[in-house]
């Protein structure tokens, strides 16, 4: 059974009271931006998990090993969303379609 008032925070939660205070993240408006802080996130979280594991015998190898796991998962998210995000809707097309430019005349 869920609270009820975690349930009413639910359904009354927007993203517009999310981004508030961080407007140039805001995803509708900077999608890009959005799409590479989530990949430093994630890389950053993924690097952290590892270090449950224990410490990396150098400093060197450390931030060695957290930089391929943040520049990697950075990697993935952006060609992800360059790939998959207009489909999807998350941001606008790369590419006009064929006759919507105001120069094509017919």
């Amino acid at each position: 059974m869920v609270p009820s008032r975690l349930l009413r925070w639910i359904l009354t939660f927007e993203s517009d009271r999310l981004f508030s205070g961080l407007p140039w993240l805001y995803p509708r408006v900077h999608p890009w931006r959005f799409a590479i802080a989530a990949g430093v996130f994630s890389g950053a979280l993924v690097t952290l998990a590892q270090l449950r594991e224990g410490l990396p015998p150098s400093l060197a190898s450390g931030l060695a090993v957290g930089a391929i796991f943040i520049f990697g998962e950075l990697a993935a998210v952006l060609a992800g969303f360059a790939l998959l995000g207009g489909y999807l809707g998350l941001r606008p097309p790369i590419r006009r379609r064929r006759g919507t430019s105001e120069g094509i005349s017919g």
